[in-house]
């Protein structure tokens, strides 16, 4: 017997897909990708001024790695004079992910913080609360991210007076253009999905809601956020990755399938 397990993921790499298939499952295990979500930069002339002033911050802040491809793209460009000054220790970078990370020292940076393995963005507010006392914070945290960005981290740090200062430099939306992979269909759902952000749950919510009975089938989120997403949408969480990486995602799903 076989089992699909639809992947809603962005990017071409396909390490989630080797991972799934050569996991030790009892049964056949077919992997479908869908990619439902388009990205688009924004703001950049905008970005370009804030990148090339650092000493106005008192940090910098990614959350997500397409803000870091959008800070790279405009470095690599000749763009961003003031780059190398950011990330010293009166300009730290703070960031959230384990791509946003790798990214951020693919360009040459060390982030003074990845809380991915201890609590997300809601770590990351409160390490920077801890760290910085509002009342010695003279200056803002850049916050670079998309439209779709969630409200936690920048909802901490407001409430607890600590200056930061947002600015969109990409837009997240839904594809318009997509298929359903063969064999899936209205009357042939797969065995379980993945959603790897919460952008991609919305998706779903929007796009595809009534094609499937959703209690039918299990649902694995690649992090807390998305789960928090799914949860708000009625979706239901069948399993959270147990990290955010390949192993974490079929960790997930062999607790699904009882492997």
């Amino acid at each position: 017997m076989s089992k699909y397990v639809l992947l809603f993921r962005q990017g071409e790499d396909d390490k989630y897909e080797r991972a799934i298939m050569s996991a030790d499952f009892p049964f056949t295990v077919s992997v479908l990708n869908m990619s439902v979500l388009s990205t688009v930069p924004c703001n950049t002339e905008l970005l370009r001024a804030e990148m090339n002033a650092p000493e106005s911050y008192a940090g910098l802040i990614f959350t997500s790695p397409r803000a870091v491809e959008c800070v790279a793209e405009l470095a690599n460009s000749k763009g961003i004079n003031g780059w190398e000054r950011w990330g010293l220790e009166d300009s730290p970078i703070y960031c959230v992910g384990p791509e946003t990370y790798r990214r951020v020292t693919a360009m040459g940076k060390h982030p003074a913080m990845d809380a991915t393995g201890v609590g997300g963005a809601e770590c990351l507010a409160q390490h920077i609360i801890r760290r910085y006392s509002p009342s010695a914070v003279e200056k803002p945290f850049l916050f670079l991210c998309g439209n779709r960005r969630l409200d936690h981290l920048p909802a901490l740090l407001t409430a607890s007076h600590v200056p930061l200062q947002e600015l969109v430099i990409y837009s997240t939306q839904d594809r318009e253009d997509v298929e359903l992979p063969e064999p899936l269909s209205p009357s042939f759902p797969p065995s379980a999905v993945v959603f790897f952000s919460p952008s991609s749950v919305h998706y779903a919510n929007q796009q595809l809601r009534s094609l499937w009975d959703w209690n039918n089938m299990h649902k694995i989120a690649f992090g807390g956020s998305t789960a928090a997403e799914m949860e708000r949408h009625c979706f239901g969480v069948s399993s959270i990755a147990t990290e955010p990486s390949p192993f974490g995602v079929v960790q997930a799903l062999k607790s699904c399938f009882s492997v």
